[in-house]
């Protein structure tokens, strides 16, 4: 059981140091690149399967390092491999490797504690790329909280049977085992779809609401729901200025990871979002025309809106109904 568990920490290290190494690479970073992540675990494991035939030790992803990458911005894959030819140079020279066993440990503790702090605020920032709610907040503060607890109170596990030791005394193992399982119970329960009807008072202020907390349940990017709030807003203000709506509207908000997909279903008839001729607001704006053409202008700005902030857009009316489908790429 203790070399399971070991295992698994090794394989979860190593899928959180392929998203880092990933996200720092890539200035466009939206999810992890599980074919990289993949390959990084098939990689690891056949060194597994190496190191197990020869009776060698084995290896495992340098979270370390990664944090010196951050501080550094040195992440090239020549840098590495060279870094890597002159490792395996000094494997063979006994001497330097004493000497580098011998280093102080002030040294060594400094150099860990500058290290690390780069490390943890890569983490930090993975985390906060996505919303969170009440139970994703107690996953990542409760999974921290079991494993400083192990090291800075050891009293806690001096207890323990001795087969339970090498679980229960590491804190490493503590803190993720806790994080994993928080993470398998507070998914339940979690739907795909939400919807609500926009009946109130302020209806923009409502699918604000729902899709912040959707969104917060999904894990979504922080920019794309804030897109899906102003694209919404501006939809109902194009379907109240056309008068094209005859009664509330029920919006339903649909996340499967790479896509969020928002429908406004409405009684009346579905609204004309084409593109059209490009409008000079300003000349508009300067001539003596009556206030139907300045109308129509601002309709034409809010539906030019609506294109530039969704991915896609469609509108129809079945059955006398409105409906306008807009896909937003998370």
């Amino acid at each position: 059981m203790p070399f399971l568990l070991v295992s698994i920490m090794v394989a979860v290290d190593a899928v959180g140091g392929g998203i880092v190494i990933d996200k720092m690479n890539d200035a466009k970073w939206h999810r992890p690149d599980l074919p990289m992540i993949s390959r990084l675990l098939n990689g690891l494991s056949l060194c597994h399967l190496l190191s197990g035939l020869t009776g060698t030790p084995t290896v495992a992803v340098s979270s370390v390092n990664l944090g010196m990458v951050h501080a550094t911005g040195v992440a090239a894959r020549r840098a590495g491999v060279a870094a890597g030819l002159v490792m395996m140079a000094l494997a063979c020279l006994p001497a330097i490797t004493t000497c580098i066993i011998l280093l102080p440990k002030p040294v060594i503790g400094a150099l860990l504690l500058y290290t690390a702090a780069y490390l943890m605020v890569s983490g930090a920032e993975l985390v906060l790329s996505r919303l969170l709610n009440a139970r994703r907040r107690a996953t990542v503060g409760l999974g921290l909280v079991a494993g400083a607890a192990v090291f800075m109170v050891p009293a806690l596990t001096a207890a323990v049977p001795l087969a339970l030791k090498p679980i229960l005394g590491s804190g490493l193992v503590v803190g993720v085992c806790c994080a994993i399982l928080l993470n398998l119970i507070f998914r339940i329960g979690i739907a795909k779809e939400v919807a609500c009807q926009l009946d109130g008072p302020h209806p923009a202020e409502q699918a604000r609401r729902l899709l912040e907390d959707g969104g917060a349940d999904w894990g979504a990017r922080r920019e794309v729901i804030l897109r899906a709030i102003l694209v919404i807003d501006e939809a109902l203000a194009i379907l109240r200025q056309e008068g094209v709506m005859a009664g509330p509207a029920r919006l339903v908000a649909r996340f499967d990871e790479n896509t969020l997909v928002l429908t406004l279903d409405y009684p009346g008839q579905a609204i004309r979002l084409e593109a059209d001729q490009p409008l000079d607001v300003r000349a508009l704006l300067d001539s003596d025309q009556d206030e139907t053409a300045l109308d129509q202008t601002m309709a034409a700005i809010s539906a030019t809106l609506i294109r530039n902030l969704a991915d896609r857009v469609s509108s129809r009316s079945p059955a006398g109904r409105g409906r306008l489908r807009l896909e937003l790429n998370h």
